[in-house]
C-alpha cells in the first residue's frame, strides 16, 4: 500500500493527487485508518483531506459514468420538461441510527429518475434545513436517464454532544428549481457507555391483579383485580413511539399522523411518503 503511495507521489508530486489515485485502488480507507492511528491529533486535517479526495473521486466517477450520454450545445438550450426524482430507500443509516459522538459516516440514498426526461446536467443535492453535520452545502448529481437509479452519498460527522439530529436535503436543477421528495438524515448520538433506555408509555397504566387474600377463618377470599386503566385517546397510545419519531422529524399534526398510521398499519415509510405528498 505505502509503495503505491510512494510511486504515485513520485509521478505526480502532489499529495492530494496521490491520494486520489490511491482512492481508485480501494486502499484509501486503510491509509486513513493508519494515519489516524499514528497521528490521532490530526483527525480534523485527515477528515478534511478525505472529504476533498471523495469529492475529486466522485467527480472522476461521474465523468466516466454510464448515466451520461453525449449531448450537443443546442440540446442544453432546450426545455427539458418536467424533472422527476423518486426516493427508493435508505442504503445506509436508516432513521434513528445510533452513532457515537464525532464518528464519520456516509449517508446514502437510492433515488430513481421516475419521469420521462433525463435529469439536467448540473443538478445538485443541497441542504435546506436542520443539522448539516459538517457535510458540504451541496453536491453535484449525475444526469440520470429515465428509469435509471443511482446511489447519492454524503460524508458527514456526528455531532460531539449526545442527542437527536436531523438534516433536510433537496434536489434542484441548475436554475434553482427543486424537484423530487425531501430527503433527510436522522441520527441519534449517544455516548458509548450510555445505556439505551426503553421508551415508557405514559398514556397507559396497567395494574396487576393481587393474589388471593386469606381470611382468619381459613377460608380463601379472592379479590378481583382492577381492569387496565387506558386513556381515552387509545388510538394515539397505540402509536406512541411512531408519533414521537414523526414529531422529531417535524410532523406534529397527531390527528393526521394517527390517521395515516392506521391506514398503512404502522408502515413508517408509507406514512412519511403520504405526509410529504400532502405537504
Amino acid at each position: 500500500m505505502f509503495q503505491t503511495v510512494t510511486e504515485e507521489f513520485q509521478k505526480k508530486g502532489n499529495f492530494m493527487e496521490c491520494l486520489v489515485a490511491v482512492a481508485g485502488t480501494g486502499d484509501l480507507e486503510d491509509v486513513a485508518k493508519i494515519l489516524l492511528a499514528k497521528c490521532p491529533n490530526a483527525r480534523v486535517q485527515v477528515e478534511r483531506v478525505l472529504q476533498q479526495v471523495q469529492y475529486s473521486h466522485n467527480a472522476q466517477l461521474m465523468s466516466t459514468s454510464d448515466y451520461f450520454e453525449a449531448i450537443s450545445i443546442e440540446e442544453t438550450k432546450q426545455d427539458l420538461g418536467p424533472v422527476v426524482a423518486v426516493f427508493e430507500g435508505d442504503v445506509t443509516c436508516p432513521d434513528g441510527t445510533v452513532l457515537a459522538p464525532g464518528v464519520s459516516f456516509d449517508k446514502v440514498w437510492k433515488l430513481r429518475n421516475g419521469g420521462p426526461n433525463k435529469w439536467p446536467i448540473g443538478a445538485e443535492l443541497s441542504c435546506v434545513g436542520g443539522d448539516k453535520m459538517q457535510a458540504p452545502e451541496s453536491v453535484l448529481i449525475p444526469s440520470v436517464l429515465p428509469g435509471k437509479s443511482i446511489d447519492v452519498s454524503l460524508r458527514m460527522v456526528a455531532p460531539s454532544k449526545a442527542g437527536r439530529y436531523t438534516g433536510y436535503w433537496r434536489l434542484s436543477t441548475p436554475d434553482g428549481n427543486r424537484f423530487g421528495q425531501r430527503l433527510w438524515v436522522d441520527i441519534n448520538v449517544m455516548e458509548p457507555e450510555e445505556p439505551a433506555t426503553a421508551a415508557v408509555n405514559s398514556k397507559e397504566v396497567r395494574v396487576d391483579a393481587p393474589a388471593a387474600v386469606t381470611a382468619s377463618s381459613g377460608e380463601s377470599v379472592t379479590v378481583p383485580g382492577p381492569a387496565a386503566v387506558v386513556t381515552n385517546n387509545e388510538e394515539e397510545s397505540r402509536w406512541t413511539s411512531q408519533l414521537q419519531t414523526l414529531a422529531d422529524m417535524g410532523f406534529r399534526d397527531n390527528a393526521r399522523n394517527v390517521a395515516l398510521l392506521d391506514q398503512h398499519k404502522g408502515d413508517m415509510g408509507a406514512v412519511i411518503t403520504g405526509l410529504l405528498s400532502s405537504a
